[in-house]
């Protein structure tokens, strides 16, 4: 028995021990706490995964005056942090700078600066920081900020400043700037820093996401000339060339090619001239349309007398993520300056280049063209309609579009980007760097910031080599039943070379190289067995007869068109623009004539796939599996028998599916 003083003291001690473990637990809890699980999106296409050091950051919020306060934020209470290319805080300073440059002692110096700060796209969300020092003591400074407000003025411009946007984890969104931070995390074991220069955007969790595009469970495509269904649809992004994602407004003649990569959408830029936006204005008061549109500029706008005419293309990609490919389930447009029907075709695609679906303008002065599909959408094309040159060569060229509508982008196959090289791993992080298959079933990839990392082949998603797939002109190509596409010799029962066998009996779509694969519409199966579809029109047939030469079908077969005429079923009076054939010689026909014929319902793509540098695609799956991954070959196994060896000098992008 201890004396009452000992139990006391042995009391007091046990206390004491209590306080210090439960102390311990919460420290160790706080600290994990800190240590924040972060996805950083790069510019350039990388996403990684990754705990960091730092707690805490500084985020100011500036105003239209340019007054700045400063707020801590906890790197805990972060869902999202979108970052722009220019910070506002930035831009702030540039605009100070300049006016003080205003008062430099060479007079190149004041011109050159007066000049920035007149032109609106620059200055525009700086007025009234320019105004605050209209009364600036220095004679030079008050003369020419006075000039410089009377040219903004005359343009009654006033646009929002270039922010980060930043949610909190409570949904609290706020605008403002993140500053160029630098963080310093672990990735794979090695240490990386986190430089806000290069990073387009910051998430919450891990890098996977559950935005991709589901393979979907039918393929089916809708085309649209009414835009009351989009105009309805809240969930769309609409965008009516007024501003740019930034609040920015737009100007005459601005080039637009690089704008609205913010919100996933990037205009081609790569050819002559540029998008921009034309002198003119349309307004229609049943039509939500007005005040600015976009054309394609040609270099120098008076040449001929015809600044506005060409082909206007553009694809989509992850939201401030140019390199990323996404893809969009539902796209509209309204288009301007028809002058007769048909005259122009809006042309969607999917990531592998396949036509998922066309849509001609009707006569209007302002029509709209929409396309729904379950097969994402990754480029639109717009243009005068080519086939229609067939009976009428006198069609303008000329066109205007005007307010977007398309669904959220999402991210597509092969995200790594087009021509590049990197891997996509199953937790959603993505490497860009030297991709080689040093070892068996192991992939080795060199990273600018990493160095070089080896990687199991299991914890991979996707594979891309660097190579664009280009398929050989003028031969023919099929779909078969399991997702393939296979270039096939159809003078030989539809022989595959790559497969050593003919796939005869597997075909689900037939069509020739010099033309991308064509999709019908939904609808089209209730009328036939098999489809044809052609850029002006889809014949669904009862049956298609196959000989030694090519393969022919019923000559009374009903063609189905768009409905965009009511004048004409076909839209040229008296003319008829379709295919005025009932067979195809595989040898003979020109590329205008070759249709795709399908023989059932387009399938869902499969989810695992080698895509080959020729333009073949072997599905994965329960039907064919990868045995063995080396160096210089890919070692594949067929559940109906038999190997198959693939050079890896030949893929281009291997997907090992979910």
């Amino acid at each position: 028995m201890f004396p009452k003083s000992m139990d006391i003291y042995f009391k007091a001690r046990m206390f004491v021990f209590r306080f210090l473990l439960y102390w311990c637990v919460l420290s160790i809890a706080a600290t994990d706490s800190m240590a924040q699980s972060l996805t950083f999106f790069y510019v350039d296409g990388r996403a990684i995964s990754t705990e960091v050091s730092e707690e805490s950051f500084e985020w100011t919020h500036v105003s239209d005056s340019g007054k700045s306060t400063a707020k801590t934020i906890h790197l805990s209470d972060i869902r999202s942090l979108v970052l722009t290319k220019t910070p506002a805080a930035k831009q702030i300073a540039q605009i100070r700078q300049l006016i003080e440059q205003l008062d430099s002692p060479k007079y190149r110096e004041r011109e050159d600066a007066e000049k920035k700060l007149s032109d609106p796209e620059f200055s525009a969300g700086y007025v009234s920081l320019i105004e605050q020092r209209a009364d600036d003591p220095r004679l030079e400074v008050r003369f020419r900020l006075n000039r410089i407000l009377d040219r903004l003025k005359e343009d009654r411009v006033q646009a929002n400043l270039l922010f980060d946007t930043l949610v909190l984890r409570d949904g609290t969104s706020m605008q403002g700037d993140a500053g160029n931070f630098e963080w310093t995390g672990q990735f794979m074991g090695r240490s990386v820093k986190i430089i806000r220069s290069d990073l387009a955007l910051v998430e919450l969790g891990a890098a996977k996401t559950e935005n991709a595009a589901k393979p979907p469970t039918s393929v089916a495509v809708k085309l649209f000339h009414k835009h009351q269904e989009f105009e309805a649809d809240k969930s769309l992004r609409v965008v009516d060339f007024s501003s740019d994602p930034d609040g920015n407004l737009m100007h005459k003649k601005a080039d637009v090619s690089n704008t609205f990569v913010p919100w996933g959408l990037k205009f081609d830029d790569s050819g002559k001239g540029y998008v921009g936006i034309p002198n003119f204005n349309l307004s229609i008061d049943s039509l939500p349309v007005e005040k600015q549109m976009i054309a394609k500029f040609n270099n120098k706008p008076g040449l001929n007398g015809i600044p506005y005419k060409g082909v206007i293309n553009f694809d989509f990609c992850m939201p401030n993520q140019p390199t990323v490919p996404a893809g969009v389930f539902q796209f509209g447009t309204f288009i301007a300056t028809v002058d007769s029907p048909r005259a122009f075709i809006l042309e969607a695609f999917d990531r592998q280049g396949d036509l998922v679906g066309t849509v001609e303008t009707e006569k209007s002065l302002c029509g709209f063209l929409g396309i729904k599909s379950t097969t994402p959408i990754h480029r639109i094309q717009i243009r005068a309609n080519p086939y229609l040159y067939l009976v009428d060569g006198n069609v303008d060229n000329d066109f205007a579009l005007d307010t977007f509508y398309f669904s959220k982008p999402v991210p597509v196959a092969l995200p790594v980007g087009k021509a590049m090289k990197g891997v996509v791993l199953r937790d959603g992080n993505r490497l860009t760097g030297r991709v080689s298959l040093s070892a068996p079933d192991k992939v080795s990839i060199t990273t600018e910031d990493l160095g070089a990392l080896e990687l199991k082949l299991n914890a991979i998603e996707q594979i891309s080599f660097g190579k664009l797939p280009t398929r050989r002109l003028k031969t023919w190509m099929a779909t078969t039943n399991d997702g393939s596409t296979l270039v096939v010799d159809p003078l030989r029962g539809f022989q595959s070379s790559l497969l050593k066998r003919t796939v005869k009996d597997e075909l689900n779509c037939l069509f020739n190289a010099s033309t991308p694969k064509r999709h019908p519409v939904e609808g089209d199966f209730e009328h036939g067995k098999s489809v044809l579809v052609y850029p002006t029109c889809r014949i669904p047939v009862a049956k298609v007869n196959f000989n030694k030469s090519g393969f022919a079908w019923p000559k009374n077969a009903k063609k189905r068109l768009q409905p965009v005429d009511k004048e004409s079923p076909l839209g040229v009076p008296g003319k008829d623009p379709t295919p005025q054939v009932s067979e195809v010689n595989y040898k003979s026909t020109t590329a205008e004539n070759l249709p795709t014929l399908w023989f059932s319902p387009p399938k869902p793509p499969a989810d695992g796939f080698i895509q080959l540098t020729d333009g073949q695609v072997l599905s994965l799956g329960a039907h064919r599996k990868i045995a063995s991954v080396s160096a210089g070959n890919i070692q594949l196994l067929e559940t109906a028998g038999g190997k198959l060896s693939i050079p890896i000098g030949q893929v281009a992008a291997i997907s090992l599916g979910n």
